[in-house]
């Protein structure tokens, strides 16, 4: 569980120091882009943390394209 709270207070130390340069120079396509690479980081890393599985992005494509 530390290791989950340390991830996220890392992800926030990054978030309060990189959002308000991005908000202050009006770069809200940059905002959003780093609010959701940040947040997917975030959830990621919280899984491998807490040990749960998750499924290779090759194993989704596979499955939209129709593949065994």
């Amino acid at each position: 569980m530390l290791a989950v709270t340390m991830i996220w207070l890392a992800g926030i130390a990054l978030g309060a120091f990189q959002v308000p340069t991005l908000w202050k120079r009006r770069l809200l396509k940059d905002l959003a882009a780093f609010s959701v690479l940040l947040l997917s980081g975030l959830v990621l890393s919280t899984f491998l943390a807490l040990s749960v599985p998750v499924p290779k992005p090759l194993d989704m494509v596979n499955f939209l394209i129709g593949r065994k």
